[in-house]
């Protein structure tokens, strides 16, 4: 996990380089016990099972227990043959705070993890996959680990909604902010309990989204991805389809802020323009688009004609856009994207449902997006399938 971390003008993307609540009710006995042991640190001899679910298939677990002073979690799940195993013991202080973190096992990828964290003396001390470190922080701090199971997000959820402003400073370095986003019900057969979807920032440039009932942690979500308590997977795809609309809400606000929409040409101004026959930047010009194409290479000083929107390209260079040719899109790399320069993508595997209603919205103008090439996938059912796109055991399944 990362530690911390408009429409834009179709067919070239100029790059100038001089430039550029309270807890909410529930009618499950045992839920309400949990809620007790997380909000007190008491120690419960239960342990919490969670469900990791791919496109609605499942592919591991994590386990939660909670000790004398925190908790230990086992996480492990495998997609496409690979997937992490981790394990972890974590002891919180009177606040809520990691006062130790120990983190065992293996990446994603199959690194060996060997995290730890302990805070002595009011001193910091951590080693992780980046090295080791000592910090005497100037006030309390939440450590946020390098490589660690999703229930992480519960306990910084606890210790912010303590706070006066849900907020906190963060180690290594920044700031912890919850949000509450939405209140949902979610059910298990017959049994319902009240949720607040929360948006976790600051660790990323993209918010986490994740489900508390009161201070019990209920389930992370993404597009494709969630992990979910044991008995609530029915709402997997309800609650994926909740993340992907939170993702593109909040997309379609901030390019409600920062883009201009244009209905003339386009001329771009003193730029300089790569010419591939003589390897070489020739001199200042004036490109002219209009709709998807160049119309005029003109003279860094042409006057623009009336209805002409001008950009300053400030004597930078012009390249075109940038394309990925093995992406897996979805609503916050699609911004993101052409935030970076990249306006056209080749997507290789992705769930298909997700992928049409993200291409729709990108076509509509509703977020911003690069174009999206679509290269699959059909798969064949295996333990190192993917759980995405559509998976068959036939020839005859694959061509129907």
């Amino acid at each position: 996990m990362d530690r911390f971390a408009t429409k834009i003008l179709t067919g070239c993307l100029f790059l100038a380089l001089t430039s550029c609540g309270q807890p909410s009710e529930t009618d499950s006995a045992a839920v309400t016990e949990d809620t007790a042991a997380a909000s007190t640190g008491t120690s419960s001899p239960e342990a919490t099972q969670f469900t990791v679910l791919v496109g609605g298939t499942e592919i591991g677990g994590m386990t939660v227990t909670h000790t004398e002073d925190g908790y230990t979690v086992d996480y492990e799940y495998r997609n496409n043959g690979r997937g992490p195993t981790l394990a972890e013991d974590i002891g919180l202080d009177d606040a809520g705070l990691p006062s130790r973190w120990t983190i065992e096992g293996a990446t994603t990828f199959g690194n060996p993890v060997d995290e730890r964290f302990e805070l002595i003396d009011s001193e910091a001390q951590w080693t992780d996959s980046t090295g080791s470190t000592q910090l005497l922080p100037a006030e309390p701090a939440f450590y946020v680990p390098n490589d660690t199971s999703p229930y992480w997000l519960a306990i910084a959820a606890r210790a912010l909604l303590d706070t006066a402003d849900a907020t906190l400073p963060a180690l290594p370095g920044g700031t912890l902010q919850l949000t509450e986003i939405d209140r949902i019900s979610v059910t298990s057969g017959e049994t319902s309990r009240n949720a607040t979807v929360h948006a976790l920032s600051g660790i990323s440039l993209n918010p986490t989204y994740f489900l508390m009932d009161g201070r019990a942690f209920v389930a992370l979500i993404t597009p494709r991805f969630t992990v979910i308590e044991a008995g609530y997977e029915a709402e997997d795809e309800r609650l994926r389809e909740l993340a992907a609309q939170y993702g593109a809400d909040r997309f379609a606000e901030i390019q409600s802020r920062v883009t201009q929409d244009h209905d003339g040409p386009v001329r771009i101004r003193n730029v300089r323009v790569f010419d591939p026959a003589t390897q070489s930047l020739g001199e200042p010009v004036s490109v002219l688009v209009d709709g998807n194409r160049i119309a005029a290479i003109e003279g860094a000083d042409a006057a623009p004609a009336p209805g002409e929107m001008v950009i300053e390209g400030g004597g930078g260079s012009l390249i075109p856009g940038l394309t990925d040719m093995h992406a897996h899109l979805g609503e916050q790399a699609a911004f993101l994207n052409i935030a970076a320069g990249v306006t056209s993508v080749r997507d290789m595997g992705n769930d298909n449902d997700v992928l049409s209603a993200l291409i729709e919205r990108i076509e509509s103008g509703e977020i911003a997006g690069p174009r999206v090439t679509r290269s699959g996938f059909i798969e064949g059912r295996s333990p190192f399938s993917s759980n995405n796109g559509d998976l068959v055991e036939t020839q005859d399944e694959a061509v129907a």
